[in-house]
């Protein structure tokens, strides 16, 4: 295994990591070169390694926290967790191990770098930007690596018994988005075009975004009979949309949803409180929808 240190990257967006130590061998990654960097938008490799960050996860009844690796930028970028990646020793594991941060405190950024040609980890589904989370023998134990140095990782390879060393690894994945466009009543006002991420909530993302939802000729299904945007647990239908195109994108209707919705007899209608945008889509994919807000101003 090779041991390297870039110390541009340090981890800025994590108030537990600085700069990593001395390096050893600092190396630049000048231009797009691997499949890795095409995937999630970026054009170096660095700029991959530099989206790792990590985060404080607190211990609840049925989990125990720790220190975890999480995306820097996690509107853009989600993790996904890959297991059952299984190396052999002979004629060697193969991994290329590039330490990017280091707090001297025995928190570190370990990704994999790359392989060594005839490896084992040569002809696995490792890829360039992975971190290792837990190392053990072929269906467990295991133990955690994450949020590890280097010296701890190459440790904790080492002693895994046997000749066999299964991986589970996680992995940065950009994220899904949807271009909404936005059309007002009677086209009182121009088209919005928002661009939204996978999992936002409808009526809160646009409300982020300034656009005005609350709808004054609204069916109300609550006993509130003051006009409001929102404070009536999804049942004031102040924040229905109209879907014109891209509904298949949108998450599923919970019971309560469906049973505003055959009462309004609108089978465009959808209540964007109640509804979150991404639905379908695969990492990297923009999906293209359109609604209309205030739906029951429109005279079209």
């Amino acid at each position: 295994m090779q041991r390297l240190l870039a110390l541009s990257l340090a981890c800025t967006a994590c108030t537990a990591l600085q700069a990593p130590r001395p390096a050893r061998t600092t190396r630049l990654q000048l231009a797009a070169e691997s499949e890795e960097c095409i995937a999630l938008g970026l054009e170096t490799l660095n700029e991959v390694y530099a989206q790792w960050g990590v985060c404080v996860e607190e211990s609840t009844a049925i989990k125990v926290g720790g220190l975890l690796f999480s995306p820097q930028d996690p509107r853009t970028y989600g993790t996904e967790t890959v297991d059952g990646i299984i190396l052999t020793r002979s004629p060697g594991l193969g991994i290329e191990l590039l330490e990017v941060a280091n707090n001297n405190e025995g928190v570190g950024i370990v990704v994999v770098d790359g392989t060594v040609a005839g490896s084992s980890a040569a002809d696995s589904a490792l890829q360039k930007g992975d971190v290792i989370a837990f190392v053990g023998q072929p269906g467990g134990p295991f133990e955690s690596v994450e949020a590890k140095t280097w010296d701890d990782t190459v440790d904790a390879l080492g002693r895994v018994e046997g000749d066999q060393v299964e991986l589970v690894v996680k992995r940065l994945v950009k994220r899904p988005v949807v271009d909404v466009t936005v059309k007002h009543p009677n086209g009182e006002q121009p088209d919005q075009v928002l661009r939204l991420f996978a999992g936002e909530n409808l009526r809160r993302a646009m409300l982020t975004r300034r656009v005005a939802l609350n709808d004054p000729l609204a069916r109300r299904f609550d006993d509130n009979d003051v006009g409001g945007d929102c404070g009536s647990g999804g049942a004031c239908c102040t924040c229905a949309v109209a879907v014109l195109a891209g509904a298949e994108m949108l998450s599923p209707q919970k019971a309560s949803e469906r049973q505003i919705m055959k009462t309004l007899r609108q089978p465009r209608f959808r209540l964007a409180c109640k509804t979150a945008v991404g639905e379908g889509l695969q990492n990297g994919e923009t999906g293209k929808m359109t609604i209309r807000i205030n739906p029951r101003q429109h005279k079209g």
